[in-house]
This record gives C-alpha cells, sequence and structure tokens, in this order.
C-alpha cells in the first residue's frame, strides 16, 4: 500500500507542477501581450518618444532645436587631440591581435605607452578607430600573412 500511495503521489505532483508551469507560461504570454499593446497605444500617442532628426535644418514644431542637435552643432572641441603617433601604433596592435576586444586594445596601449609618454585612449576611441579603419587592419593582416 505504501508504494502505491507514492506513486500517488509523485503523480499529483507531477501534474500540479504542469499545471503551473501551464499558467506561468499564460502569465508571461498575457503580459507580453499587454505590454506589446501598451507601448503601441503610447506610441500612437507620441508619449516619452524620443525624437532625433537627421538634418542640422531639420523643422521642429516648436521652431527650438533637439538637445541631441545642438550638442553636434556646439562649436569648440571639449578634448585634445591626440598626437599623430597614437593612430599608427594603435592600428599595428590591431594587427597583431586580431581577436583582442576593444577593452583589451586600451589596456594594451595605455600599458605600453601611458607612463613614458602620458597618452591613453578609451575604449569608444579605439571602437570608433576600429570601424574606421576596418579595410586598413584587413590588408595589413593580409600583408602579415604573406
Amino acid at each position: 500500500m505504501p508504494i502505491l500511495l507514492m506513486r500517488v503521489r509523485k503523480r499529483l505532483f507531477e501534474a500540479g507542477l504542469l499545471l503551473f508551469c501551464c499558467c506561468v507560461r499564460q502569465w508571461c504570454f498575457l503580459r507580453t501581450y499587454f505590454k506589446r499593446c501598451w507601448t503601441w497605444i503610447k506610441n500612437k500617442l507620441g508619449w516619452g518618444k524620443l525624437r532625433f532628426y537627421r538634418k542640422a535644418g531639420a523643422a521642429v514644431s516648436d521652431g527650438l532645436l533637439d538637445f541631441a542637435l545642438k550638442q553636434t552643432l556646439a562649436s569648440g572641441v571639449h578634448h585634445k587631440a591626440k598626437p599623430d603617433w597614437v593612430k599608427p601604433e594603435l592600428l599595428r596592435l590591431m594587427v597583431f591581435m586580431p581577436y583582442a576586444s576593444v577593452r583589451l586594445l586600451a589596456m594594451t596601449f595605455n600599458r605600453l605607452h601611458f607612463a613614458g609618454t602620458g597618452v591613453s585612449v578609451g575604449r569608444s576611441f579605439v571602437y570608433e578607430y576600429r570601424l574606421r579603419c576596418r579595410y586598413e587592419i584587413a590588408a595589413a593582416r593580409r600583408d602579415l600573412k604573406a
């Protein structure tokens, strides 16, 4: 008798667990559905939408420029330009470290050159430079292989 009771308990537990999982799945579905509906309503009413304009002369209903647009049109440079030797050195590191992340490239450059020259690079600078010089990096890697 106790074995039969244990089997019944096990089956009841499995059925309860299955029912619980189904309820959780339905709840997740409903939550996603309501979230999508609410997002659609907000977009239709124009609530909480950030609008960025592609052109500098884009007209805005108020006649005021957006904050991001003001930042791009602001005169004056807020940082010192890097010396001329930094970019070729960074390019060399990118060629010799093909699978390195942006963080690792920046850390390696700073470890090699900051103590002697006082020049350091950040992750965003390395990322943007790597995007701009993709072709040069690929060509230098090809030359290195050949």
